[in-house]
């Protein structure tokens, strides 16, 4: 055998069925990396008297000649001449014993796996056994690890309010109920040897659960009036207006409802973005464009009718209100009243849609009396104010509500007007409206109706209510409780939501009547619509065309303003496509970032030459009260800033939200709130933890927080989003290579942060 050794490096000593004269260092190098690579531990051994034997090795002269096979794609060792020689153990209990190098020097004990008789080392086999049972992935193997039984020693490091943060992010994050927080504060309990942490659903909810923030009020079921707050809920009260018995036994009976202070959000949020108020009511400077709320026209009005002092001590909101439908099988639905502060980030905006009144109830609620407590509250605070800290320094700040952005379904009876569909239904003009094959309709007239004013609107409520036989004028029916409300405009503050209007209304509506003329089916314009390669400014791709009765708001939004041009230019005549552009091209203008006047008189011309065209393309039908809306929203732009400042589209998603707490028919109001105390209590928690929290503690939290990305491909400096093969088959269909990565691929989002991908076929 010595004859066919031939001397070679250790590189080429692992190439199979070769044979090489191996040193001892070379060996010992060599046992050490594997030993890393394999996880096993591999230290050094002053006992002497250790037997190679007990290992599997079999000591014999100094020198070392090794020969490697390859068997089912692994090397293996075979022999060892003069020194040692390697038992094969891969198919019984080698990872139960304790494998030892032997030299005249030293020896290096390799710990694979087991107990072993020397004492020191317990601590570290107990350690490795601990790894191999976190990382079994046999149910078989588990039960057989002896250290699946075995009481666990391991110390902990965390303080309980770490754990009890833990628990109540988790159980928001998943919007647990009651009765399941409470399993898991029980598990936490059951883990330790005594109790850390409150355990029953009366303590949670006494803890977490105060409403000392929150007002219940009760209206009649007869005359809709409100009966005013309720202290303590007896069985019953008598109306003062009709004399009719009020069930007030309990807090979420139906003619019950519960308006919420909001002065403690307020205040975090504030204080949570303090520089970006700071800059907003100081520092920053209209500069003729319009890029946000602040520019708008009776915005600035209105910071400017504000006394000197006051001028750096207030806060703007919007209020929004909308039924949202609990139960699928039933005409239950949730009213919530939301305010959305304006002088904080977009972003923070999006996400912090503050709850300050629910109703809970078959029916819509009254709303004179459901908005009244309301009124009252805000009002209070516009006086008040509301304590916050600023960079550091207290100020008391007053809370003013400029705009209501609700949709024309809650509009009306929050102004106290006609519905849409009666004569004079129009929020902002004295536009009679006309009958038309059914319904009522918003044809071009030959003069141009006059515009909607505070002042006129406030005398025709007091004609209504001086004169019984009068039940409308100009299709004001009542006086509204919000004409009371400070800083409040009963006219222009509300303005017209482009979600239901613009995209879910006039979008889908004219996109009807151009399918409607098109002689190809409509799984064909699903191929062509599938081919358009999108930008990454997409948040939701459309689903197909045929699919359009289903589709939400935000893929109205992405079909107008991304597909429909290429799409029509394709299947449509010039005259059509002509016409659809301006719809196009006045909402790719109202949605930018920052509006010149020009651009802005330039969309409000395109969006009276599209209700034109409208007409004479369609005719009289299709002249619904949302194609006449689009007359306003230039103006509402003009004085409240781009539309993404002032949509429903935070406040449908705060709705989603919501649904999401309610588990069962019985008390949703108060579970809602319940949801709601716990979220603030969370807010506190952060605040007070996680300066001292371990940082596995905080990424933790951060972690479940974040949606992850389970398919992404990073190309040089561009990662891609989608299936990786799509991406591979893209590329070679348009023939790009690894290093051509300028522009996105199809089928794929790009979150290249260098250039807009706005590349199309």
């Amino acid at each position: 055998m010595s004859n066919n050794v031939t001397k070679r490096r250790y590189k080429k000593f692992l190439q199979s069925g070769k044979f090489a004269d191996v040193s001892q260092d070379t060996l010992r190098r060599a046992i050490i990396k594997k030993c890393r690579m394999g996880n096993i531990f591999l230290q050094k051994n002053t006992n002497d008297s250790t037997k190679a034997e007990d290992a599997g090795l079999n000591t014999k002269n100094s020198n070392c000649i090794v020969k490697c096979d390859e068997q089912e794609g692994e090397s293996k060792c075979i022999s060892f001449d003069n020194s040692y020689e390697a038992v094969d153990n891969t198919q019984d209990n080698s990872m139960d014993m304790v494998r030892c190098i032997h030299d005249e020097s030293t020896q290096w004990e390799v710990r694979v796996d087991g107990d072993s008789s020397d004492t020191d080392n317990g601590e570290c086999k107990a350690d490795y056994s601990n790894k191999k049972l976190l990382k079994t992935s046999n149910f078989n193997d588990l039960l057989s690890n002896p250290k699946f039984l075995e009481t666990i020693t391991t110390s902990v490091d965390k303080s309980p309010g770490e754990i009890f943060l833990i628990l109540l992010k988790l159980t928001l994050l998943h919007k647990l109920p009651l009765s399941c927080t409470s399993d898991l504060f029980r598990l936490v309990n059951c883990i330790f040897k005594e109790s850390v942490l409150p355990e029953t659903s009366y303590m949670l909810d006494k803890i977490l659960n105060t409403k000392t923030n929150i007002e219940f009020f009760g209206i009649c079921p007869n005359c809709e009036i409100c009966v005013g707050k309720i202290e303590t809920f007896k069985s019953s009260v008598e109306c003062d207006i009709c004399s009719f018995n009020i069930d007030l036994s309990k807090p979420s009976l139906e003619n019950i409802f519960l308006i919420i202070d909001p002065s403690e959000d307020i205040t975090n949020s504030i204080n949570l973005h303090s520089r970006f108020y700071n800059y907003v009511v100081n520092e920053r400077k209209y500069d003729g464009s319009i890029k946000d709320i602040y520019d708008g026209k009776l915005y600035r009005e209105f910071v400017s009718n504000l006394q000197q002092n006051d001028r750096s001590s207030y806060i703007t909101a919007i209020l929004n209100t909308d039924g949202a439908p609990t139960f699928e099988c039933s005409k239950y639905s949730i009213w919530p009243i939301y305010i959305q502060i304006n002088e904080i980030p977009i972003a923070a905006i999006l996400k912090s849609s503050i709850v300050c009144g629910m109703w809970f109830g078959k029916k819509k609620p009254p709303m004179n009396s459901f908005l009244q407590p309301l009124v009252n509250k805000l009002n209070e605070l516009s006086i008040n104010g509301i304590e916050c800290n600023i960079n550091n320094v207290p100020r008391h700040i007053t809370l003013h509500v400029l705009i209501i952005c609700v949709d024309s379904v809650a509009r009306a009876p929050m102004q106290c007007h006609k519905q849409f569909n009666g004569k004079y239904g129009c929020s902002w003009c004295l536009h009679p409206g006309e009958w038309f094959e059914g319904s009522m309709r918003y044809p071009i007239l030959v003069y141009y109706p006059k515009e909607r004013r505070q002042e006129q609107t406030v005398r025709f409520m007091e004609i209504v209510t001086e004169n019984e036989d009068v039940q409308d004028c100009y299709g004001v029916k009542g006086v509204s409780p919000l004409i009371n409300l400070n800083s409040f405009d009963i006219v222009s503050s509300f303005v017209p939501d482009y979600m239901h209007c613009y995209l879910a209304g006039v979008g889908k509506q004219i996109t009807e009547c151009i399918l409607q003329k098109l002689s190809i089916e409509v799984i064909v314009v699903d191929k062509i619509l599938k081919s358009i390669l999108v930008p990454q400014q997409l948040a939701r791709f459309s689903r197909p065309l045929s699919d359009r009765n289903d589709w939400i708001a935000k893929e109205w939004e992405n079909f107008i303003l991304h597909y429909s041009i290429p799409l029509f230019k394709y299947l449509l005549e010039d005259e059509i496509v002509e016409y659809w552009t301006l719809l196009v091209d006045s909402l790719y203008i109202l949605l930018k970032d920052c509006i010149t006047m020009e651009e802005l008189d330039n969309a409000d011309r395109m969006l009276h030459e599209f209700n034109l065209k409208t007409e004479k393309l369609f005719t009289k039908k299709a002249m619904t009260f949302n194609v006449h809306q689009l007359l306003h929203i230039s103006a509402s732009v003009y004085n409240w800033g781009p539309l993404w400042s002032h949509s429903t589209f935070p406040f449908e998603s705060a709705n989603h939200h919501l649904l999401q707490t309610i588990h069962c028919a019985n008390g949703v109001n108060l579970q809602i709130v319940r949801y709601l105390n716990y979220q603030k209590c969370l807010n506190i928690l952060e605040n007070r933890i996680y300066p001292h929290a371990s940082p596995k503690v905080i990424q933790f939290c951060k972690d479940i927080s974040q949606k992850r990305i389970h398919k992404s491909y990073k190309i040089q400096n561009v990662t891609y989003l989608g299936n990786t093969s799509s991406i591979w088959a893209t590329m070679e269909r348009q023939g790009r290579g690894l290093t051509d990565v300028t522009a996105p691929v199809a089928g794929a989002s790009c979150l290249c942060k260098q250039t807009p991908c706005l590349y199309k076929q």
